[in-house]
């Protein structure tokens, strides 16, 4: 396989990988950007978790942190609200009916 790669970036990369060879520092690298792809895919997956109330055992933060739970109960709310106002039918007003466009030909 060839590929076309800046000669001063590959030396820059074998030197910040402590790699003898540029075929080194090239795995060195592919592999860690494998590595923070899976750290941020899986942070992802714990901040939803967050978000849907999964990250502590039920009850654990009520118990220990009472206004935390509070918040977190006021938000879970607000969103609820938001998603049944924007989940419901449009009508259109009596403006917008009598206002309609016309196609151009």
């Amino acid at each position: 396989m060839n590929i076309m790669v800046d000669q001063a970036l590959l030396e820059q990369a074998r030197i910040a990988t402590h790699e003898r060879t540029y075929s080194g520092a090239i795995q060195k690298a592919l592999e860690e950007i494998v590595r923070r792809n899976r750290f941020f895919e899986l942070l992802d997956e714990l901040s939803e978790a967050a978000q849907r109330g999964e990250l502590w055992a039920p009850g654990f933060v009520e118990e220990n942190f009472p206004e935390a739970a509070a918040e977190l109960k006021r938000e879970r709310e607000e969103l609820a609200r938001a998603n049944r106002v924007s989940d419901a039918p449009r009508t259109r007003s009596s403006e917008e009916g009598s206002r309609r466009r016309r196609a151009t030909r």
